[in-house]
C-alpha cells in the first residue's frame, strides 16, 4: 500500500478582525497560558493587536484554521519586540517562518534590532530563536521598556526571563 504525500499549504498574513479568528487565537493560546509559557491576553487585547496590525497568523489555506501566530510591538523608531508566539504542537518550523516573516518586514522598515523575552527554561531559545539569529543579552543592554517589564515580572510573579536580540 502506497502512502500518499500530504501537502501542507499554509499562508502567513495579518490576523483578521473576525469573531471566528479571535476565538481560534484564544483557544490556541489557552494551553500555553495554562502551562505558564506565555502571558495571558484578554479578548480585548487580542482585538487591539489585530486592529493595530501587530498580530500575524499562519492559516491552513484549505480550512482557514489558524495553526500559529506571533505579535510584534514597536518600541521606538529603532527597536521592535516580538511576543505572543504560539504554534500548534509539533510545528516548530511554522514558528520559525513566522519569526522570519516579521524580521523581513522590520528590516525593510529599517529597524536596527528586534528583541524578545522568553522564560529561562524555554527550549526554543536554543533551537528556533537561535536559528533565526537571536542571541541572549544582559537586561541592562535593553531599552528601558523591556528592562522594566522583566524586573516587574521577576518581582511580582517570580518569573525568570532572558532577553534575546537580533540585530538587523
Amino acid at each position: 500500500m502506497k502512502k500518499e504525500k500530504v501537502e501542507r499549504r499554509e499562508e502567513i498574513g495579518p490576523a483578521r478582525f473576525e469573531e471566528q479568528e479571535v476565538e481560534q487565537i484564544m483557544e490556541l493560546a489557552e494551553y500555553f497560558v495554562k502551562k505558564g509559557m506565555i502571558l495571558k491576553r484578554s479578548r480585548k487585547k487580542v482585538a487591539q493587536m489585530i486592529k493595530k496590525k501587530e498580530l500575524r497568523v499562519v492559516r491552513n489555506i484549505n480550512s482557514q484554521k489558524i495553526i500559529g501566530f506571533c505579535a510584534c510591538k514597536i518600541l521606538n523608531l529603532e527597536h521592535a519586540m516580538l511576543h505572543f508566539l504560539v504554534v500548534k504542537k509539533g510545528r516548530p518550523f511554522v514558528a520559525e517562518r513566522l519569526i522570519k516573516d516579521w524580521l523581513r518586514s522590520l528590516k525593510i522598515l529599517r529597524f536596527k534590532s528586534v528583541f524578545l523575552t522568553t522564560r529561562s527554561d524555554n527550549r526554543l531559545r536554543y533551537t528556533i530563536f537561535k536559528r533565526c539569529g537571536f542571541k541572549e543579552i544582559p537586561i541592562w543592554k535593553t531599552p528601558l521598556k523591556i528592562s522594566l517589564l522583566l524586573v516587574l515580572r521577576r518581582l511580582l510573579k517570580g518569573r525568570k526571563s532572558v532577553v534575546m536580540v537580533k540585530y538587523l
